[in-house]
C-alpha cells in the first residue's frame, strides 16, 4: 500500500461515507465538494485525524496500479442511472446492516425501523446472514458490500465493469476498435448520418486494411455500443451537428482567459447576427441585423455596440471603437439611473456640476490598449489596422473556431437573447427553433432596435447583479444620491449604477 497522498486541488477521498472532491487548499482548511454538490470546509486536523479517533475522511490508500484507476467522482458520473440506482440501493441495505435503519441514522428513520432481525443489539455477523437470505445473496457477497461502502461509499457499490470509461471496449478487437475512433474523427465536419452507415465504412476499411476475414466483427448490437461509447460527449449521432463541431473545438486543456489588471487593458470585439429581424426605413421590408459590441475585460462593461443591417463592415467597427473612446450621451428620457460606470473613480465624488460644467450623464471614454478580435475581414482590415496604429491600439487575433477565447462576451451575447426573446419578430437562435412567420412580426427599425439594445444594457444588463470584485464607483455630479434615483433597500452598488457582470 501507499503510505503517500497528495492533499491537492482535485484529490479524492471519502468524507462520512460520501465520495468528495478537494476544491481548495488555503488558510490551514479544505474546502470539499461532496458527490451532492454541496460544499464543506474542513480544518486540516479534522481532515487528518484517524478513523479509530472518531474521523469522518478516509484518505484511501492506493498501491502503483490504483494510483492509475478512474476517480470516484468519475465512475459515479460515467455509471449509468440504472447503476447509480443500483448503488444507492446497495448502500441502504448496507447502512441496515450496520445501524439498523436504511438512512443509517436514528434521527431520520422510516416506518417500522429497525426490523427484528436488523436490531442494534444483533452481532453484526447475525445482521450480515439475515440480509444474504433476504436477497438471496452469499453471506460473503454482503460483507464485500460492507468493505466498499466503508472504503469509498456509494461510489464504491457501483459496478465498475459498467462505469469505468473505455470498459465496454475490452471485450473487442482493438484493430476494429481503433478503426471506429478514426471514422468518427473523421465524421466531425460532415453531415451526420446513420450508424448503420459508419458501421459498414468501418467494416470496408478494416477489410481493406488488413484483409478479409482477419479481424473478427462485432455483432450489429455491439457495434451500437462501441459507437456509443466512443461518441459520449461527441454528439456525433445525437444533438445538431454545429454542437458536434462545437464540441470538436473545445480545447483539450483548461480554459485559459485574459487576467486584465485595468480597464482598458484589454477589450473584446465581436459581431454576432441578431436574432430578430428588423424593418428597413426607407423599403419598408424586413432585413436581418449584426450586432458588434466592445466590452472591457476587466470591468465586463459594454464600451460601445452598433447594429447594422446586412453585414458589418470596417467602417462598423471603427464607429464602435470611436465609441469606446468618445462615449455618447443618454437620452434624458431614459430610466434616471441609468448610469455609465466611471472607471478608477473612488467610490463616491461630489462635484457642482455649474463648476466643471460636466453633464451628470457623461462618462469617461477609455482608450483600448489591446482589442481581442476574430480573424474577420472587418476587424482585420486596411481601415480598422491602420486606426489602430495612429492611436496606439494593439490588435490581438483569437484562436480560429475558439469561442472560449472571448467566453465573457459570448455569454453576454447569449444573455441579451433572453431580452430579444421578448421583442416581435424575433426568429429564434436557428432554423429549427423559428416561428411560423417571424418577418411579419416585424415592426421595429435598425436604429430603433440599437437604442432599444442600449436602454437595456444601460438600465438592466449592468445592473442586474452585484459585482464580485471591488465595488464600483458612484459619481455625484451635485446631486445626492436620493435625487440619483436611489430607492429605499437599493444596494448602493446598483445605484450607481457601476460594473456588473451578468453572467459570472
Amino acid at each position: 500500500m501507499s503510505n503517500t497522498w497528495i492533499l491537492q486541488a482535485g484529490a479524492d477521498l471519502v468524507y462520512d461515507g460520501e465520495p468528495a472532491t478537494v476544491t481548495e487548499v488555503a488558510d490551514g482548511a479544505v474546502i470539499i465538494r461532496t458527490r451532492a454538490g454541496r460544499f464543506r470546509r474542513l480544518r486540516l486536523v479534522e481532515l487528518l485525524r484517524p478513523r479509530a479517533e472518531g474521523g469522518l475522511a478516509h484518505i484511501p490508500g492506493r498501491t502503483r496500479d490504483e494510483e492509475e484507476a478512474v476517480p470516484l467522482g468519475v465512475i459515479w458520473s460515467d455509471a449509468t442511472k440504472a447503476a447509480q440506482a443500483r448503488a444507492q440501493e446497495r448502500a441502504d441495505h448496507v447502512r441496515e446492516v450496520l445501524t439498523g435503519y436504511t438512512a443509517g441514522d436514528a434521527d431520520v428513520a422510516r416506518e417500522g425501523e429497525p426490523r427484528e432481525l436488523f436490531q442494534p443489539g444483533n452481532s453484526l455477523e447475525q445482521r450480515i446472514a439475515a440480509k444474504a437470505a433476504e436477497l438471496g445473496k452469499g453471506h460473503r457477497t454482503i460483507e464485500r458490500w460492507i468493505a466498499r461502502y466503508r472504503e469509498a461509499g456509494e461510489a464504491g457499490l457501483v459496478d465498475n465493469r459498467s462505469a469505468q470509461p473505455g470498459q465496454a471496449l475490452r471485450n473487442f478487437d482493438d484493430r476494429w476498435v481503433d478503426v471506429a475512433r478514426e471514422v468518427i474523427d473523421e465524421q466531425t465536419p460532415e453531415s451526420k448520418v446513420a450508424k448503420t452507415v459508419i458501421i459498414a465504412r468501418i467494416n470496408a476499411r478494416v477489410e481493406r486494411l488488413f484483409g478479409a476475414d482477419v479481424v473478427a466483427s462485432p455483432s450489429r448490437s455491439a457495434a451500437y455500443k462501441i459507437l456509443e461509447e466512443l461518441a459520449r460527449g461527441r454528439a456525433t449521432f445525437s444533438g445538431s451537428t454545429k454542437r458536434k463541431r462545437s464540441n470538436a473545438n473545445r480545447p483539450t486543456g483548461p480554459y485559459g482567459r485574459l487576467h486584465a489588471t485595468r480597464p482598458g487593458q484589454y477589450v473584446y470585439m465581436d459581431t454576432t447576427p441578431l436574432n430578430v429581424f428588423a424593418i428597413a426605413p426607407v423599403t419598408g421590408k424586413w432585413v436581418c441585423a449584426d450586432l458588434t459590441v466592445a466590452m472591457d475585460v476587466y470591468s465586463r462593461c459594454i464600451l460601445g455596440l452598433r447594429l447594422t443591417p446586412g453585414s458589418t463592415k470596417s467602417i462598423d467597427v471603427a464607429g464602435v471603437l470611436m465609441e469606446a473612446c468618445q462615449p455618447f450621451e443618454a437620452p434624458p428620457d431614459w430610466d434616471t439611473r441609468a448610469r455609465w460606470p466611471y472607471h478608477g473613480v473612488p467610490d463616491t465624488v461630489v462635484a457642482d456640476p455649474a463648476r466643471i460644467g460636466m453633464s451628470r450623464f457623461t462618462r469617461a471614454g477609455i482608450l483600448p490598449e489591446t482589442i481581442v478580435v476574430d480573424h474577420g475581414a472587418p476587424y482585420l482590415s486596411e481601415h480598422v489596422t491602420s486606426a489602430c496604429a495612429r492611436i496606439g491600439i494593439s490588435i490581438q487575433p483569437a484562436r480560429v473556431y475558439q469561442p472560449t477565447d472571448k467566453g465573457p462576451q459570448e455569454r453576454f451575447f447569449r444573455t441579451l437573447d433572453t431580452f430579444l426573446q421578448e421583442l416581435p419578430g424575433y426568429k429564434g437562435a436557428d432554423i429549427s427553433g423559428r416561428g411560423d412567420d417571424p418577418e411579419g412580426d416585424a415592426v421595429y427599425t435598425v436604429s430603433q432596435l440599437e437604442q432599444i439594445i442600449r436602454e437595456w444594457v444601460a438600465t438592466v444588463y449592468r445592473r442586474a447583479v452585484p459585482m464580485t470584485r471591488s465595488p464600483p464607483s458612484e459619481c455625484c455630479f451635485g446631486e445626492s444620491q436620493a435625487e440619483a434615483g436611489a430607492r429605499p433597500g437599493d444596494d448602493p452598488r446598483l445605484v450607481a449604477g457601476g460594473r456588473h457582470d451578468l453572467d459570472r
